[in-house]
This record gives C-alpha cells, sequence and structure tokens, in this order.
C-alpha cells in the first residue's frame, strides 16, 4: 500500500515528506509496509505473546482500593484487558531525537525547578509570575510539604508529545504525580524485537536496556544522604490498579521489591518494612501511588493505599520518595499558560520544546480569548483533569460550558487542538496512516536528566485526533519507539555497568507476599487436582459407553467432583459430558480449573517481582486450552479430553517452574505449604466422597480381618487412585481388585507415596520448620504433630476394624481418642474418620493463616470528610 497519501493534509506524515520521498530512519523498514505482507498473522503473534506474559491493563474504576483477596465478591473489580500493540514501530532518526531529547530534558529541569521554588522560597508566587490561584485550585499542591527538604525531588516525568502540521513537536501534557508506561514500552520492545527478529538485529537502532540500569542508579542515589546502602521499595496501589502490570515489571526489572501501604509502617520516626518475624529499614519508596494517598494522617483520611505518618517521616528526611510528595501539581495545564515566563526566571534560557498555545481563563483577556474562540479549543479544568472538545459540543453544552467557566474562570484553561502526525499502523490487517501521540520518559541523572532512547506511542482515533489524553491504560493501541541510526550516546549508557555494582535491595517477605504464595500454591493443586479428577471420570465414562445411571460409578464420581468443588450439582437433563466441561471451563462457579487458574494468576500477580516469567506463559497456555474448549461443541469428546491433556501439562510445567528456578527463602517455603495441605484436603475430600457415597455403603460388612464384602465398586475406586496420580504404585503393590484397607493405607498413611497425607503433614512440618525465627511449638506445629499421628498404618488399620484411630489410654472412656463400639457400618468408621482428617487440616490452614500471613490492621480515622473519587490522573493506578 502506498501509505501516507490519503491522509488529512493539516497533518504532518512521519512516513512520507510532501514530495512523497521516505522520511529518513524509514528506508530500511519501508518494505514492511507492502500490500503482500500477512500483517493479520503477524498482529496474532504480537497478541500471543503479549498473552503470554499476561501484559495488561485495568479499566479505570471509582474504587481506589479494593482487597477481595481469595474471596469470591471479585464482580466489582473490572476484568483485566488485554494489552494492544501495533506490529508497526513508530521510527525517528538518531538527529532529530537529539533535538527532541534536548528539549525533553530541558522540560524536566523547568518542572525540577518548578517543584523547587513553590515548596521553597515561592519566588514564582511572590513575584506575579504565576498567579496563585493557578498553583492553590490544583488538588496535587500539598500545603503539608512546603518548607519540606525531600531530597527524592522529581526523579522521573513522562511527557506526552505530538507534532504539529509544520513537523515540530509540541508538549500536549506531562506526568509527574506518579509517570506510567516505562514497563509497558520495555515490554513493547521485548516483543517486537521478537516478532520482527531479523529486521530487530540488523536494524541500527538505541537499546533500552542501559536505560532501566540508568534507573536502579539513581533510585539508589536518591536515598538520604546519612544512608550508605539505601534499600529501595517499590509502591504500588495492589494488583488492582489500572498499571499493575507496569509497576510489577519495572520493580521486577529494577530488583526492588513490591509492596503495597499495608507492608509498611512508622516507627519511631522511620520507615519499615513488615517482613517475617521483624522489621527491615526503608530509605526510598519508589511512589506509584497518588501523593494525597499515601498518608491517612495527613493528607487523605480513610486512605487505604499509604502508610500513618509517612509525612513526618518526610519532613524529617528519613526517607526519600520518588517522586516526591506534592509533586502532582506540577502536571496543572494552568502552569502551560506561563511557560515561557517562568523558564526565562527559572532557567534563564527560551523554551526548546513549547507547549500547546494555552490560555488562563483566570485573566479577563484569555478567558474573552476562550469564549470567542471556544469552537476551535480544548477546554480542561485544572482541578479534576476534565475536557472538553470545542468542536464537538452542541450550542445548549457550549452555552453551559461558558456559565461554567464565568462562575470559576481561574479552575479552567483553554487549550488549541492540534492535528496529531501520522504514521504507518496495521488495522484490519491493512497498513494505514494513523493519528498518534508519543509519551517520552525521563529519570533524573545527577543535576540534569535522562530520556529513554524510546516511548510509548499511542494511536489516536481519527475522530479526536487533535485531542490530548495523557494516558497508558486508555485501551488505546500502543506503539513502540525506534530511534535508528545508533551514533547518538545516551547518558544511560555511559552508567549501565555501574547498576551491577549497586544491587542494594530488601527482602520482601511480607505478610501480603507469604499469603500471595501460599494460595498460589493452594490453587495451582486444585486445578491440577480437578483436572485429575475430570480425565478419570471422563476414562470411566467413555467405559460404559457414555451413560450415565443413578447410582452407576459414573454418577457416583460426579458426585465426588461437586463435593470437591463445593458447587451444587445440575438437575436431570444435563449430560455427564456436559458436566465435566463444565467443571474445566466454568469461571463463575466456584471450585473449577478455570476459577482457581483465575485465582492463581491474581495471586501471581501480587508477586510478579518474584516469579519467572516463564510462568505466564505455561498458564497463558492453559488458558488457551480453555478458550478453545468454551469455544468447541459440548459434546465433543474430544475436545474435552485434549483441554484436560493441554491444562495438565501446563500445570506440571508450572509445578517444574516453581521447584527448579525458585530460592528456597520463605516465600518458597509457603508455596510449598500451599501445594502441600490443598494435596491433603482434595485426597481427604476423594477418599470421603467416594467412600463415603450411599450407593456404597448399603450392605456393607466386615470380616474379622478387615475386609469388606460385598467389596466397592471397583471403578470408583480405580478412578479415585488414578486422579490421586496412585494407581500404579497400589497394582505393583497389591495387584488385583482395589481393597479399602490397601487403599487408604495408600493415600492417607503411606509416607512414601508422595500423594498420601502423611507426606503431605511431613511437608509442612518441614517447610514450617525451616522459616526464619520458627516456633518449635506454635499452634500449627502442634496441630501438625496431632494430625501426624492419625495418618499412620496402625490408625488406618484399626478404622478399617471399626475402631477409633487413635486408641484411648488405659482406663479413660471419654476424649478424643476414646474408645466406641464398633460402628455397625465400617464405612461409618472410615467416614467420621476421614471427616476428622479433613476438619484438622482446615483447622491446621486457619492456623498458618493466624500465625504468619495475619496483615497489619488498617487505621481508621476519627472522622473521613465526603471524597471526590480520584480519577484516572491518579498516579497510574
Amino acid at each position: 500500500m502506498d501509505v501516507g497519501r490519503d491522509h488529512v493534509p493539516a497533518s504532518y506524515d512521519e512516513f512520507r515528506a510532501p514530495d512523497g520521498t521516505l522520511r529518513v530512519g524509514w528506508a530500511e523498514l519501508a518494505a514492511l509496509t507492502e500490500a503482500s505482507f500477512d500483517w493479520a498473522a503477524r498482529q496474532r503473534e504480537i497478541d500471543r505473546r503479549l498473552a503470554d506474559d499476561n501484559v495488561t491493563y485495568r479499566p479505570w474504576t471509582t474504587r481506589d482500593a479494593i482487597d477481595v483477596r481469595h474471596g469470591d465478591d471479585d464482580e466489582e473489580v473490572a476484568a483485566p484487558q488485554p494489552w494492544q500493540l501495533d506490529p508497526l514501530p513508530l521510527v525517528l532518526h538518531s538527529r532529530e531525537w537529539r533535538e527532541l531529547e534536548s528539549g525533553l530534558v530541558q522540560r524536566a529541569e523547568l518542572l525540577s525547578a518548578v517543584f523547587a521554588d513553590l515548596y521553597g522560597d515561592r519566588r514564582l508566587l511572590a513575584d506575579g509570575i504565576l498567579p496563585p490561584e493557578v498553583v492553590m485550585g490544583h488538588p496535587g499542591y500539598l500545603r503539608p510539604l512546603i518548607g519540606a527538604q525531600q531530597p527524592g525531588g522529581l526523579f522521573m516525568v513522562g511527557a506526552t508529545i505530538g507534532r504539529d502540521a509544520d513537523g515540530g513537536w509540541r508538549l500536549r501534557a506531562q506526568e509527574t504525580q506518579a509517570p506510567v508506561g516505562a514497563g509497558y514500552a520495555m515490554e513493547n520492545r521485548r516483543v517486537l524485537s521478537r516478532v520482527h527478529a531479523e529486521l530487530y538485529r540488523a536494524a541500527d537502532l538505541i537499546r533500552l536496556t542501559p536505560f532501566y540500569q540508568a534507573m536502579r542508579v539513581a533510585l539508589v542515589e536518591s536515598g538520604p544522604s546519612d544512608v550508605e546502602d539505601p534499600h529501595v521499595v517499590v509502591l504500588t496501589p495492589g494488583t488492582h490498579a489500572a498499571t499493575a502490570f507496569d509497576q510489577a515489571f519495572l520493580a521486577s526489572r529494577l530488583g526492588f521489591p513490591l509492596v503495597e501501604g499495608s507492608d509498611l509502617v512508622v516507627r519511631d520516626g522511620r520507615l519499615w518494612l513488615r517482613s517475617l518475624g521483624h522489621l527491615e529499614p526503608v530509605d526510598v519508596v519508589f511512589r506509584h501511588v497518588p501523593a494525597g494517598a499515601t498518608d491517612p494522617l495527613e493528607l487523605q483520611p480513610g486512605s487505604r493505599l499509604g502508610v500513618a505518618g509517612l509525612t513526618e517521616v518526610v519532613r524529617r528526611g528519613a526517607v526519600s520518595v520518588v517522586n516526591s510528595l506534592g509533586t502532582g501539581v506540577l502536571e496543572n495545564p494552568g502552569l502551560m499558560a506561563f511557560d515561557d515566563a517562568i523558564c526565562h526566571v527559572l532557567l534563564d534560557e527560551p523554551l526548546r520544546l513549547p507547549s500547546l498555545p494555552t490560555w488562563w481563563c483566570g485573566e479577563d483577556s484569555a478567558r474573552s480569548h476562550v469564549r470567542t474562540h471556544l469552537a476551535e479549543l480544548q477546554i480542561a479544568h485544572i482541578g479534576s483533569g476534565r475536557t472538553w472538545e470545542g468542536p464537538l459540543l452542541s450550542a445548549a453544552e457550549r452555552d453551559d460550558l461558558v456559565r461554567r467557566v464565568e462562575d470559576a474562570p481561574h479552575l479552567y484553561v483553554g487549550q488549541r487542538l492540534l492535528p496529531l502526525s501520522t504514521s504507518p499502523a496495521v488495522r484490519g490487517g491493512q497498513v494505514v496512516p494513523a493519528p498518534f501521540q508519543l509519551i517520552g520518559y525521563l529519570i533524573r541523572r545527577g543535576a540534569s536528566y535522562a530520556a529513554l532512547p524510546g516511548g510509548l506511542g499511542e494511536l489516536v482515533d481519527e475522530r479526536v485526533a487533535t485531542t490530548a489524553v495523557p494516558t497508558a491504560v486508555s485501551g488505546r493501541p500502543t506503539k513502540d519507539l525506534w530511534i535508528v541510526g545508533s551514533d547518538l550516546p545516551t547518558t544511560a549508557e555511559a552508567e549501565g555497568d555501574a547498576a551491577a555494582e549497586l544491587m542494594v535491595g530488601v527482602g520482601a517477605m511480607v505478610p501480603r507476599v507469604l499469603d500471595d504464595m501460599y494460595w498460589m500454591g493452594r490453587y495451582a493443586e486444585r486445578a491440577e487436582d480437578v483436572v485429575r479428577l475430570v480425565s478419570a471420570t471422563h476414562h470411566v465414562l467413555v467405559e460404559v459407553n457414555m451413560v450415565c445411571r443413578p447410582g452407576s460409578a459414573v454418577d457416583l464420581l460426579l458426585d465426588a467432583l461437586y463435593a470437591l468443588t463445593a458447587t451444587p450439582r445440575p438437575g436431570e437433563g444435563v449430560s455427564a459430558l456436559r458436566q465435566l466441561r463444565t467443571q474445566l471451563v466454568s469461571r463463575s462457579r466456584r471450585g473449577t480449573v478455570a476459577r482457581s487458574l483465575a485465582r492463581l494468576s491474581h495471586a501471581a500477580d501480587g508477586v510478579r517481582d518474584q516469579l519467572s516469567s516463564d510462568l505466564w506463559v505455561v498458564l497463558a497456555g492453559a488458558e488457551r486450552a480453555l478458550d478453545e474448549l468454551r469455544r468447541a461443541d459440548p459434546e465433543d469428546s474430544s475436545k474435552l479430553v485434549d483441554a484436560a491433556e493441554r491444562s495438565l501439562v501446563a500445570l506440571l510445567a508450572l509445578n517444574g517452574i516453581t521447584a527448579e528456578n525458585m530460592v528456597r527463602d520463605a516465600g518458597w517455603q509457603f508455596l510449598d505449604s500451599g501445594r502441600a495441605l490443598e494435596r491433603a484436603i482434595q485426597v481427604v475430600g476423594l477418599l470421603q466422597s467416594c467412600f463415603s457415597a450411599p450407593a456404597l455403603r448399603a450392605g456393607v460388612t466386615a470380616d474379622a480381618e478387615g475386609r469388606w464384602s460385598p467389596p466397592p465398586q471397583e471403578m470408583v475406586l480405580t478412578a479415585a487412585m488414578t486422579a490421586a496420580e496412585s494407581v500404579v504404585t497400589h497394582r505393583r503393590r497389591h495387584g488385583g481388585r482395589p481393597e479399602l484397607g490397601a487403599v487408604l493405607d495408600l493415600l492417607v498413611a503411606d509416607s512414601s507415596n508422595p500423594r498420601s497425607v502423611a507426606f503431605q503433614v511431613q511437608r509442612l512440618q518441614r517447610a514450617l520448620a525451616r522459616l526464619p525465627h520458627a516456633p518449635t511449638t506454635g499452634r500449627p506445629q502442634r496441630l501438625l504433630a496431632d494430625l501426624a499421628d492419625l495418618c499412620t498404618g496402625a490408625a488406618v488399620q484399626r478404622v478399617c476394624h471399626g475402631e477409633p484411630a487413635v486408641p484411648a489410654p488405659p482406663g479413660d472412656g471419654t476424649g478424643a481418642g476414646s474408645e466406641r463400639r464398633p460402628a455397625p457400618n465400617p464405612v461409618q468408621c472410615v467416614d467420621d474418620y476421614l471427616t476428622d482428617l479433613r476438619s484438622r487440616l482446615f483447622r491446621v490452614s486457619e492456623a498458618i493463616a493466624e500465625a504468619y500471613l495475619r496483615r497489619a490492621p488498617q487505621p481508621r480515622p476519627l472522622w473521613v470528610a465526603a471524597e471526590r473519587p480520584p480519577g484516572p490522573g491518579g498516579g497510574g493506578m
């Protein structure tokens, strides 16, 4: 396709010059725009790779603090949406980038100077350069921080820019509260470098890695001056933040722990990280939480995202928060109306990167201009960030907006609408010119700033191609920016090697992280066990020619499956195959494989910075298998088998990835504990569901040797052992038909069988003993010791004879181990035994949560003023 010839003439074409020649830098990529190229296939590959890496964003919701971990009431949480990346990069030559970078760096230096002035001498206000209403009317100006010496300062800046029709770059907006998107920009580069592997290797473009190395060095250098080895953490609102992936990716890339407000506490004038059994000092906080929400004591009462008392610690200089508290005021679009004057006063030089022409409505002449040219402007509220596009308003809407402006003119600005330039993009499998805006990122390095030699492009709908929407979470397709002609040395490159020498970090074994690890293990095991039981039941269903009669083996196994997943079984009319399919794919029913995988993914999101990236590839493969089953014919047996097998392979791979790659720290011990406890619960539940079925209880008696007559249905017991991955072991040891005592001994008491309850109890005891500062007589340890006494061969043998598992002391007729008459039906005695085991296992779970995973209570203010829900500009949430 001849890209770049049929677009709006008023816009700048990034691909071709007016004479039809290619722009500098595009020559190597021109072949990619040919119509014969299969862009649909390339887009599918990109989407798959993004899904494999679990790259998502969440649409903004008005709920600023959501915590529904491991519960079932998550319907209010916005579902994560897939990240979108265009197959074609944006291209700039290094010579042009050098000029743009110079303007971006100057912009960052100017913002830093403005921040220092507004919270220091306030010359801009005193000398009349800035009207006080512009600053005081913005919610980002935090009066409690006036005069505070904040060593962090303006650490990072996000600048949204676009070209005007003449090809000049203009600043459209700036992010200083907590810039988002730098992690997404790196992920975009990673994906495109794989999809266009040959082109990427051949292209003479500047790499991004040194920038992130320099970011790590700069964060360490941001610590208080009296701290030799600063401990750095990355503060996130949590896994439900709009840009949770971006925050977790950066934390992982930088090697710093990802923490939430509840993981931190202020004690004795310092900030501390709650670790397992002790506190760790924190010196630098790389925050991704709006400044107002970081301290419920002084800044935003009722906030659950921050740490009570943080502001006072900042004032004392005991912690460095970056970006510093109060930098949100620099996002104020009202400042753009005074850019030239501010730059002249603070930097004594002209602006290299101009802003959009802006008029502050607090001035009579500016307000008159805005009123007269409303149809050509975008109007912005400097407090809320809400915007109105003049050309899109009806006459009544314009009149209403004019009244709003007249009522509070100091809260509004007007900005000229400029057409965005276009670049080749893929839409509907075809290459077309599409308007875009670009977000650049800068970090402080010494007295100046270093720019990321790339950026995050955002494609904009043609209908709003003149508006500025500075967000990386709008859901629009994004682009990677390639700077070609790498003769340009970057500031970051010269200092990238130093990052390896500054691997300063602090452990993140906080209760929240351990809780996520623990539930990762439980949900992984739960999903695996259900997959195995579904497969075993399907095998029996095939053996009986797909017929499920009441009381049959298939019927009993379905009852066991629903009992294990704690969901009601549907009435008559639903085929057995459809019921098995539901247990795999339903997201709304508790206990299903899909539900457990979703919970597993959510728990893993909370500790993404500590996990191998391979984990997400595995989870994506399992989810892809279930998606294909959802789209298949519900009565297609082969599709169910295929989905179950692929899901099981993925879950086994997940187990291998964690077992082979994770350090055996406290996080691993809780992951392993979760797996062990869930496996024990599932095995006991499976045995209980099978052996207590009414059809198996009728008329069963035991002889003097404890053998049942008649034996339970062979198919049910074999399927149960298959689901517990122990059928081969049983055949090798006992041969012949399965018998109750042998099955119970193998799955409950055999400590050499890695699927038995006894094995899991010992596994739990070892894991808890290896924890730092581990007690030897805590409640979890005592409960496990009691369980170990119940999970022995002798106990199983007594139960099979209708006796209590643990005999009472001589002469004692009471207590947990009291003697009782043999049950008239031996199945009842086994059922009581398994019920007791299951109850004890749940008590162990409660004890572990109470002893290790309990989170600190959230501070509650004595009163909370009515609050306006935060908007999407609030620091990347």
